[in-house]
């Protein structure tokens, strides 16, 4: 029915292992655009998100809030200005407090690598993720020319955020608008810091015994980016850590539920949150670690909700506390969520 149209993740898992190459997703989201653009049918919830995009610049309609961008401590960049890199926050970035702590951890870990780094601050809107994957493409296109515009004002040698959602938008997407933005996920940046020297990541065994930690591949990062190893290289050798690999990871990873706009119409509890939280619950691992915002949140639902104790955390976090430039990870744990 009508309702599986509106269950899809746009994982891109039934792309990964088509044998013959098909892309089943690029159905779904034609078939949606036809649902929305033509027939007016859609769920009900779209209608706020899309309100929200249009209105406010993020799915959920909220205010900016200036106070956010000064606790970042990176200077908002105008327009003619150049810097060597422009932090993207990202929708959930700029209103979730789960992901505006990750979002400090990336900042203090860039000051402390002495990247010139900036924002856009209030200039920055909606990468347009939400309404692309859910079939509004006027919406999507009037707001990724706006963004791009804003973008090819300013200068900067690399377009860099926590999210793979508005990173896989930038890299690949925005070129429908003939933008060539270099776009690249924070964890690869980081890696490529390390590899150039200009981060040192403490190494050794730390005292006691080693956490375990279990990395969760988010889909628009493994399978969109086919990024898999930066976030592991960050990871392995910091001291008092142990990678766990889960059983589905890496290009096969499972969904953790939230994109496609399941975020906004899943309900309370996704369909395929539950079963990921399981996957992370049995693994003997104390800490969850991930490199993307919604699967921050919908794990630590997730995890909540089957009474499982384990923390979840971007790795960029984890990477800040270990060079001890973090705030600590006990910050405020209640994000957006429909």
């Amino acid at each position: 029915g009508e309702g599986a149209l509106w269950g899809c993740t746009t994982c891109m898992a039934c792309v990964e292992i088509c044998p013959v190459g098909i892309s089943p997703l690029d159905m779904i989201v034609d078939l949606r655009r036809e649902r929305v653009l033509d027939a007016a049918a859609f769920p009900p919830a779209l209608a706020e998100v899309y309100r929200g995009i249009e209105r406010r610049g993020n799915p959920w309609g909220q205010p900016e809030d200036g106070a956010a961008w000064e606790a970042l401590g990176l200077p908002i960049l105008g327009e003619g200005e150049a810097c060597e890199v422009l932090v993207w926050a990202g929708c959930m970035g700029r209103h979730d407090p789960r992901a505006r702590a990750a979002l400090r951890a990336l900042g203090a870990v860039l000051r402390h690598a002495g990247v010139h780094a900036a924002t856009l601050g209030d200039a920055e809107r909606c990468c347009g993720d939400p309404a692309r994957r859910t079939g509004n493409e006027y919406l999507w296109r009037t707001g990724a020319e706006e963004t791009a515009a804003a973008l090819r004002a300013r200068r900067f040698e690399r377009l860099v955020s926590l999210c793979p959602h508005c990173v896989h938008q930038f890299a690949y997407e925005y070129a429908d608008l003939g933008a060539a933005i270099p776009a690249e996920h924070a964890t690869a940046y980081l890696a490529g810091l390390v590899r150039a020297g200009r981060l040192a990541l403490p190494t050794g065994v730390g005292a006691g015994e080693a956490r375990r930690v279990a990395y969760h591949d988010p889909c628009y990062l493994a399978r969109g980016l086919g990024e898999v190893r930066a976030a592991r290289d960050l990871l392995a050798g910091l001291p008092g850590l142990a990678l766990a690999e889960l059983p589905r990871h890496g290009a096969r990873a499972r969904c953790c539920g939230a994109g496609g706009g399941e975020m906004w119409l899943g309900g309370e509890e996704a369909p395929l949150e539950a079963p990921r939280a399981a996957e992370i619950a049995a693994s003997g691992a104390e800490t969850v670690a991930t490199a993307c915002p919604y699967c921050a949140t919908m794990l630590a639902d997730g995890l909540e909700r089957a009474g499982s104790g384990q923390g979840v955390y971007d790795v960029v976090e984890i990477v800040a506390a270990a060079l001890g430039v973090s705030e600590g990870q006990d910050g405020e744990r209640t994000g957006v969520r429909a």
